[in-house]
């Protein structure tokens, strides 16, 4: 018999309520051991969901740090490690419970304090996620990804000064990491230095040219420098022509360069029939969203980039009802309400 794992995780969350899951159809210390080291042991649960963790499967990971909580529930980097694999599927609150968790297990628990400020970051709680990510700094000055994290949140609150410091500290640790290099590049972007932001991307793709991120910042610097063919050659490397029209026509309306505009997506039109509705649909919310979007251009970049960066766990893409009994297990044993 398919032994569905997800569905394990549902019946251990509520065994914490019910002291037991008698209705399984299946002995369950049979099914443990054939998925952990020693189904007797916190060690062995864990080594498990390392183990899956490394191969990208999260469900299976949190199912196994679940049953090594069932053995001790004092252990800070169990819930340290469930926070982390939440906070990368975006389930904030589950995540700043298991971080908070294992604070309050370890107060010294720097993962924890860094994966809290991470959380406090992403909820655009900048006060809370600033204390706590300089205290982790005050403890340890040698992390590069809080460091990092620490710039992607001035440069939001536009203190350019200390967040090019705190990616340049970043980057003395860890200089060949292409997404802090390309979060200190879209920072002088922000600052109008085009030059040193054309410099700073270009060093990203020396480090890895396959890094698209880069390619579409390097496109931007160009054009706000006004080197339109140079924006045109850094978007080709990463999508067709004319999704290299239409976005420079895009760009062009943010910068409320209306024909320009119009003629770029005329050509993306000309080159791409197919394409019409994005193009259209760029020249006919112009006015009307124009600044906003400008902002959240930026805004989005420096969230993203930076959680790419400081994201060590595999992705997982699994939703539905098995995903949502995962989260439930997760949340029942760290005692979540909503």
């Amino acid at each position: 018999m398919k032994i569905n794992i997800r569905y394990i995780a549902f019946c251990i969350a509520l065994s914490f309520l019910l002291q037991g899951c008698s209705n399984l159809p299946f002995n369950f210390n049979d099914i443990s051991k054939s998925r952990a080291t020693d189904p007797q042991s916190a060690d062995g649960y864990i080594a498990a969901g390392d183990s899956a963790f490394r191969s990208g499967n999260t469900d299976d990971a949190l199912v196994q740090y679940v049953l090594a909580l069932e053995q001790d529930n004092n252990n800070a980097n169990t819930y340290y490690k469930i926070g982390t694999i939440h906070r990368t599927r975006g389930n904030l609150e589950i995540a700043e419970s298991s971080f908070q968790k294992a604070i309050s297990l370890d107060d010294q628990h720097l993962p924890s304090r860094e994966g809290l400020g991470l959380v406090y970051l992403r909820k655009e709680h900048y006060g809370k996620a600033s204390t706590l990510l300089e205290s982790v700094l005050e403890s340890d000055s040698n992390r590069p990804d809080t460091l990092n994290a620490l710039g992607v949140l001035y440069d939001l609150q536009e203190s350019y000064g200390k967040s090019i410091q705190k990616y340049s500290q970043a980057l003395e640790l860890n200089p060949k990491s292409a997404k802090i290099n390309n979060n200190l590049g879209y920072s002088y972007y922000l600052q109008e230095n085009y030059d040193k932001a054309i410099e700073q991307f270009r060093t990203v793709l020396d480090i890895d040219p396959s890094f698209d991120r880069a390619w579409s910042n390097l496109a931007l610097a160009y054009l706000q420098s006004g080197y339109q063919d140079d924006a045109s050659k850094a978007f080709n490397q990463i999508v067709k022509p004319h999704q290299t029209l239409n976005n420079l026509g895009y760009l062009h309306i943010l910068l409320n360069n209306k024909e320009v505009a119009r003629e770029l997506l005329d050509r993306s039109l000309a080159n791409a029939p197919s394409y019409y509705p994005v193009a259209i649909q760029n020249l006919e919310s112009l006015d009307s969203r124009q600044d906003s979007l400008a902002r959240t251009m930026a805004d989005d970049r420096a969230v993203v980039g930076f959680e790419q960066e400081i994201t060590t766990l595999p992705a997982n893409s699994s939703t539905g009802e098995a995903e949502r009994r995962v989260n439930r297990a997760s949340e029942k044993i760290l005692h979540i309400s909503h």
